[in-house]
């Protein structure tokens, strides 16, 4: 969605200025409006669903009450503030709520030290309370991703959180800010946003180079990515060399590299690794690799004509799922990751199974005792391969009952395996010679 001017005529603004005025102890209605402003009533009302919309897009809150009046539910300074914020002949650019949110996240991910509350409140013209509001919305955007969002009086706004949590992130945010833009603009010195200041003392061949990395690797795997994913993942790419450069490697520990290095996507990734290493002058760890070798696994699942999969839910989905099936390869020896019925029927699944195991939501399963007697080492190699789970979701235990609807899918894919390869031989013979 495009930024946009205010919108507000003369007459609304004047109304606007009218409201701040009045609180919940002194209302006032329609008509003394128009007595004010020398208007009719029916004047008056027009004008509201406009006003109505820009109290909404702002924060601020327009009570309306039947046979009462109006008026404006915030304090005193917030209510000044207001009016200044009316008052504003050549206002800078506005933004709509989530555009505003988009750019405030920008610049917190953008700037290595913390942000004063100030500088977003001058920026946007907008109230503390405000801010408040737009930063609790990303708060729960940013536990998404694991990151956290740290407020300090005094100190200011910043994130914490995995660094390949944050790469994740801020990849998806930038991809969105970019809306209909290519990757170019990011080094456009006529781009002002934070994003574009944050690549632009990359080399200048970067771009160029990862483009390459990128075609090379679609041709290598013989797949050809989305360009909704191919974006993705050169963004990804951008990412991990600018965080290297400024002393911000994804660390070691908790990633299993051995348990994915007989995947191709494995072999390719030391190799992108290899030539990123020549870009910031130094060898990337097992843990780089290992992110670089999930982002390849990632994409490759949306190889399809279908973009609209590409959401930030259905991405974290997937990397949980991919995660779960290598985990399953393993402990099976068993390939499962080129099974697409398999991975989409889990991916379907799997959306509703977190929510409910986040919220301790109780799931009957009347095939758990079929599956654990008959399937009864699918059904353990499940509940290890999930293990990780407990630790993503941030609870004690996995049900039985979901470990059971997980292994089901598993169960269908080593029946279906095990069909294809018993093929029997069959001789016909007709008695009369035909």
């Amino acid at each position: 969605m495009a930024s946009k001017k205010s919108g507000l005529t003369k007459r609304q603004k004047e109304i606007i200025k009218i409201l701040a005025d009045f609180t919940a102890d002194n209302p006032i209605t329609v008509q003394t409006i128009s007595e004010k402003l020398k208007l009719s009533s029916r004047t008056i009302l027009r004008e509201l669903p406009r006003i109505n919309e820009w109290f909404d897009e702002n924060d601020f809150h327009l009570i309306k009450k039947p046979r009462v009046g109006m008026y404006v539910d915030e304090d005193q300074e917030t209510r000044k503030f207001l009016q200044e914020l009316v008052q504003m002949e050549q206002r800078k650019t506005a933004f709509t709520k989530e555009e505003r949110q988009d750019r405030i996240l920008s610049e917190i991910f953008t700037n290595q030290e913390p942000l004063k509350y100030f500088y977003f409140t001058s920026l946007f013209h907008i109230s503390d309370g405000t801010l408040a509001n737009d930063l609790d919305d990303l708060e729960q955007w940013m536990e998404h991703y694991n990151l956290s969002l740290i407020r300090k009086p005094g100190l200011g706004i910043s994130w914490d959180g995995k660094e390949e949590d944050y790469r994740q992130a801020a990849a998806v945010l930038f991809q969105k800010q970019l809306k209909e833009k290519s990757l170019e603009f990011l080094f456009d010195e006529e781009n002002s946003l934070p994003e574009g200041r944050y690549f632009r003392d990359l080399p200048p061949d970067t771009l160029e180079n990862l483009t390459t990395i990128v075609n090379e690797t679609q041709r290598v795997l013989n797949i050809e990515y989305t360009e909704h994913s191919r974006l993705h993942f050169i963004l990804y790419l951008l990412l991990t060399i600018k965080r290297l450069r400024t002393g911000h490697p994804v660390s070691g520990k908790e990633k299993d590299l051995m348990s994915i290095m007989h995947l191709p996507e494995c072999q390719v990734s030391n190799w992108i690794g290899s030539k990123i290493g020549q870009i910031v002058g130094f060898s990337i760890s097992e843990g780089e690799i290992y992110c670089i070798a999930m982002q390849l696994l990632s994409e490759k699942i949306w190889k399809n004509k279908n973009e609209s999969k590409y959401e930030e839910e259905s991405f974290k989905i997937r990397q949980i799922v991919i995660k779960i099936v290598i985990n399953m390869e393993q402990l099976l020896d068993t390939e499962f990751l080129e099974d697409t019925v398999l991975i989409d029927g889990l991916c379907n699944h799997m959306r509703p199974a977190i929510n409910r195991i986040k919220m301790g939501v109780f799931s009957e399963n009347g095939h758990l005792d079929m599956i654990r007697e008959s399937y009864e080492n699918v059904f353990e190699a499940t509940k290890a391969a999930c293990g990780f789970l407990k630790r993503e979701l941030d609870v004690e235990e996995i049900p039985n009952g979901e470990l059971g609807f997980i292994a089901m899918y598993f169960c269908a894919a080593v029946e279906k395996k095990t069909s294809e390869s018993q093929k029997f031989s069959v001789c016909i013979a007709c008695p009369y010679g035909i």
